[in-house]
């Protein structure tokens, strides 16, 4: 069994500095949430990814994956009646997948709850077939750069809205 902890425990630190302090304390591995990245990790570029990888492996941990995907994002919303947002949100958990495979990762924990809740109108049925047509191509994107995407303990799309 491989133990990881979330950079985002180490609020404020250097990647560094949170790969080292996991290897002392002994963790095998670190997740990422892109949110502590930048305010569009998915845009950083191939020698930056690459220093995030080795900066781990120098440390004798690995990058697990990444964690609250959609989290202190705006304009995703994974089953929103809007097939432009649906389609704006497949398209940056796609580049999140890339993210992840980059750093030598091979999961994704789908949290975000906030991004993936029924809004307005939109029945839990209806809501589960517009996941289903996002999720889509970032599984088969997932799929070809070896990432897993999990869905965390809460992923189960409620059956009526929240009073």
């Amino acid at each position: 069994m491989l133990f990881g902890i979330c950079n985002e425990m180490f609020e404020g630190w250097s990647l560094e500095d949170v790969f080292q302090k996991a290897a002392e304390i002994g963790y095998d591995g670190v997740e990422i949430a892109p949110f502590t990245l930048s305010g569009r990790p998915v845009e950083m570029r191939p020698a930056c990814r690459e220093q995030i990888r080795a900066l781990a492996e120098a440390a004798g941990v690995s990058v697990i994956g990444l964690h609250w995907l959609l989290a202190k994002t705006e304009g995703y919303h994974l089953t929103s009646p809007d097939e432009s947002v649906r389609a704006q949100t497949s398209g940056y958990l796609k580049d999140l997948v890339d993210l992840t495979a980059d750093f030598g990762g091979n999961t994704m924990v789908f949290g975000s709850p906030q991004q993936r809740s029924l809004l307005p109108g939109v029945t839990a049925d209806t809501a589960r077939r517009f996941a289903v047509e996002a999720l889509k191509p970032v599984a088969a994107r997932a799929e070809e750069r070896g990432v897993t995407p999990v869905p965390s303990t809460h992923l189960t799309l409620p059956t009526t809205l929240p009073a």
